[in-house]
């Protein structure tokens, strides 16, 4: 990968591994182990692994009793033991030999570049064997561990012989079968590499010498004295190098943690149904009760923006856009009292209603509103003639070309009257 950022690399393998699956990459859980880093401009060396997420599936509803941690690749946590002690820096060929399968794992200058399974294992060389024992498999299972084949070894050899012809064109594919390149060692773990027979006859096919794998030794592990005489490093290596590994994220696989464990959700789905209804209805009455609270709050504003304009703005019948008229009427207002404008402004019209007035009248204005084109005014007297007088007086200014009182009324507590008048003004 051209990065070396974990996340990163989580991010983009399964668009690299896509092209090479035969499965669809929604169906596969993947993971990966670093292998090395090359310098920072050339990125990271992986070794990838994808498994279908059905036999994932099965692997953990029947592991779901135990509680296990940790998922990895059959024989890579014993490669990457015997990596980090420094067994070889050349090219060497694990062999991890089960009841039913083989996992070999090439390793080229202490990085694991292949993994590859193969249909043999230590159970096909036990039901060859006996064929010869009438069948007895509980007694070839002990012969063959014990290198006693007799003449079942005519039968046992054309099952291995399979095996090793798979094996060498596997190596000649890699071009591990040039001098250059092939192995110098293969190390042989797991029950089926107890028969002596094999692993004479597999040294002897591919000129290579075979020694058998003890985690234990390699990695200086102590253990307790009366433990000692149970350990069977060719059974217990793997268990011994998963324990070693822990559950660290760089340790190797860990398909459990790629996956998910499904099987938890097994028979639940009911329950979890259930549960996100009673969530679902529950997120959406918050959210109805928020909208509702939003809308009476904007209702209530509303009111009091409209309320607000027509207590500024005498006369107003109809809310449409109150911020918009509000503003209007403020621009009609500045340009109504600038000097400059209709004659001099409120402040002039109120001066010149002031001389037009007679002397000597009692006159007080309460109220006064100018709008360029009329004035309406409020005030009080002490007569009707009063009045009347006013009216005459200002009709006669030759300011005003229309002027109506509207009422006037007696106001018995202050002995005064009250009256308004209504002023058209001249152009």
């Amino acid at each position: 990968m051209p990065f070396r950022d974990r996340k990163k690399i989580r991010q983009t393998i399964d668009f690299e591994l896509e092209p090479l699956l035969p499965y669809a990459i929604a169906d596969v859980a993947t993971d990966f182990v670093v292998t090395g880093t090359a310098p920072p401009s050339a990125g990271t060396d992986l070794l990838a692994a994808a498994v279908p997420r059905a036999a994932l599936e099965q692997t953990f509803e029947r592991l779901a009793p135990f509680k296990v941690p940790l998922i990895d690749v059959e024989a890579v946590p014993m490669a990457l033991q015997m990596i980090a002690a420094g067994y070889d820096d050349g090219s060497y060929l694990l062999l991890d030999v089960g009841g039913r399968q083989t996992v070999a794992v090439f390793i080229k200058a202490g990085r694991i570049f292949q993994v590859r399974g193969f249909a043999f294992g230590g159970d096909m060389l036990t039901e060859a064997l006996s064929g010869t024992l009438d069948g007895d498999r509980e007694k070839a299972e002990q012969e063959k561990r014990a290198g006693r084949l007799g003449e079942g070894w005519n039968r046992v050899a054309p099952v291995c012989e399979v095996f090793f012809a798979e094996l060498n064109t596997t190596l000649q594919y890699l071009h591990m079968r040039r001098e250059e390149e092939k192995p110098l060692k293969i190390v042989v773990t797991g029950g089926g590499a107890l028969c002596s027979y094999f692993t004479d006859r597999l040294s002897e096919y591919f000129s290579i010498a075979v020694e058998r794998l003890d985690i234990r030794a390699m990695r200086r592990v102590s253990f307790r004295p009366e433990m000692t005489d149970h350990w069977r490093p060719m059974l217990m290596n793997n268990a011994l190098a998963l324990a070693l590994r822990g559950v660290r994220k760089d340790g190797g696989f860990n398909f459990r943690r790629q996956a998910g464990d499904f099987s938890l959700f097994k028979g639940k789905l009911k329950q979890i149904a259930a549960v996100a209804l009673i969530v679902g209805g529950i997120l959406l009455i918050d959210a109805a009760a928020g909208l509702f609270l939003d809308y009476r709050r904007s209702a209530n504003l509303k009111l009091e923006i409209a309320h607000l304009l027509k207590t500024s703005v005498p006369g107003t019948t109809r809310v449409v856009d109150p911020v918009q008229q509000l503003r209007t009427r403020l621009n009609e207002a500045r340009q109504y009292a600038q000097p400059e404008a209709n004659g001099g402004g409120a402040l002039a019209l109120l001066k010149d209603l002031s001389a037009t007035v007679p002397i000597g009248t009692d006159l007080v204005v309460t109220n006064l509103i100018y709008d360029g084109d009329r004035v309406e005014l409020r005030a009080q007297t002490d007569t009707f003639d009063a009045v009347e007088q006013v009216k005459q007086q200002l009709g006669r200014s030759g300011f005003f070309k229309q002027i109506t009182v509207n009422g006037a009324t007696q106001v018995p507590s202050k002995n005064r009257v009250e009256f308004e008048m209504r002023m058209i003004c001249a152009k």
